[in-house]
């Protein structure tokens, strides 16, 4: 790299736009220098490697538009559009724009993606049609993997308001008139949720500061086989044709998945497995580089005496932070 590569551009003071600013704060230097381009001394300063972060932060990330199933960028840049940019943003954005496009020699342009990206999958597009759901779920319990869960397996459930805490039916799968609210769940059809990870327990039952929240401990009293979602399998073929990434796709989705993701459960269970191992819908905010995973039990274990409860404790929500980025409101 040259010497020009790590040299101050510009600094935080001068962008207009207040996302933009916050962003360039959180990646630049602290120096009482004064910057080149607004001869500012307090400003966060941001060399080319710094701005071109915040430019795909910013633009690219910032611009992320989520369909039915999937999600795709809409805006890049790359020197190929230098002096030929086609946003058309707000005019509080419009010098930063200009800015950071001349300090980077780039222009920012709107990106189609690649179709795949945003839902067309023939696997997915083949589960929301009833009439061929049948055939695909048959090939997602072939060719997913089975696994085996090892007694003495620990979970954790959370109650949000229970109306006596120490019962320990609190904590078994909802009673039948709550049924087919659930991911899994439907009516006739009780599933039982719980994770590994205390924090996904958390961010899954939308917990406010108003509720009185109990945890449980369990642990499973025998070995239970479950089909495993939360893995990728081996595919030939394109992104178009890939079973996975469906999968991938109806665990990032709200709850218009749902249906789909209740018959996938009832063809589990007529196929005598246990239960199913899946990817936390907040994997996508997660911070971890490993999937976190859920799995749903089908039935009442805790009735059945497949689960123990070994203790449950009052839980408080002492802090709470959020994490973010900005992104440009129009363009």
């Amino acid at each position: 790299m040259t010497n020009s590569f790590y040299e101050t551009l510009i600094c935080s003071n001068c962008f207009i736009d207040e996302g933009l600013r916050l962003e360039a704060e959180q990646l630049g230097k602290s120096d009482s220098k004064t910057c080149p381009n607004c001869q500012s001394t307090l400003g966060k300063k941001l060399n080319y490697s710094n701005l071109n972060e915040l430019a795909n932060i910013f633009f690219v990330n910032g611009s992320i538009f989520r369909a039915e199933y999937g999600a795709s960028n809409t805006i890049q840049f790359n020197e190929h559009h230098y002096k030929m940019s086609d946003l058309s943003p707000a005019k509080w954005l419009e010098q930063d724009l200009e800015l950071i496009s001349e300090k980077l020699k780039v222009g920012f342009f709107h990106y189609g993606p690649r179709l795949w990206k945003v839902g067309e999958i023939e696997p997915l597009k083949d589960l929301q049609d009833k009439n061929s759901r049948e055939k695909v779920i048959g090939r997602i319990i072939e060719e997913f993997p089975k696994t085996t869960v090892v007694d003495g397996t620990n979970f954790y459930r959370l109650r949000k308001n229970p109306c006596i805490s120490s019962n320990f039916n609190e904590y078994d799968s909802p009673p039948d008139r709550y049924l087919g609210c659930g991911r899994f769940d439907s009516k006739n059809f009780p599933v039982f949720y719980a994770s590994q990870d205390l924090d996904i327990c958390l961010h899954e039952s939308r917990v406010t500061v108003e509720d009185e929240l109990y945890l449980a401990k369990l642990a499973l009293t025998k070995p239970i086989t479950v089909l495993d979602l939360s893995e990728s399998i081996a595919e030939n073929g394109t992104e178009f044709e890939s079973l996975s990434i469906a999968i991938h796709f109806l665990f990032r989705a709200p709850s218009h998945s749902y249906e789909i993701l209740r018959d996938i459960a009832i063809f589990v269970s007529k196929c005598k497995l246990d239960g199913i191992i899946y990817p936390s819908y907040f994997n996508q905010v997660s911070t971890s580089y490993d999937t976190i995973k859920n799995i749903a039990i089908f039935g009442r274990p805790i009735s059945n005496g497949l689960l123990s409860i070994e203790c449950i404790n009052r839980l408080i929500l002492k802090h709470v932070e959020y994490k973010y980025n900005f992104g440009p409101a129009a363009f």
